[in-house]
């Protein structure tokens, strides 16, 4: 984890799996001022993840941007929102 700024570490998280820490760091991120956030990974487990906690985050940081870098594809923004489908 890469952060620009921190100044207090930030505080142990008991989660077992790297696919679930990544959560608590992105939140943590967007708590000290962070409006966009880069993660990069080879899981694709932790890709669905992000999916899963993004409008959530999206809903208390309004202005939050995530992209997702995964293996050798470019970075990828997550969307505002998702496209209804007709």
């Amino acid at each position: 984890m890469v952060s620009k700024g921190r100044v207090n570490p930030m505080p142990m998280a008991d989660h077992q799996e790297a696919d679930t820490r990544i959560c608590p760091h992105v939140e943590d991120a967007l708590q000290n001022g962070a409006t966009i956030t880069m993660v990069r990974t080879v899981d694709s487990d932790i890709v669905l993840i992000l999916v899963g906690i993004f409008f959530q985050l999206k809903m208390h940081y309004p202005h939050f941007q995530l992209w997702v870098g995964h293996e050798d594809y470019c970075p990828v923004k997550f969307p505002e929102r998702i496209p209804s489908i007709v």
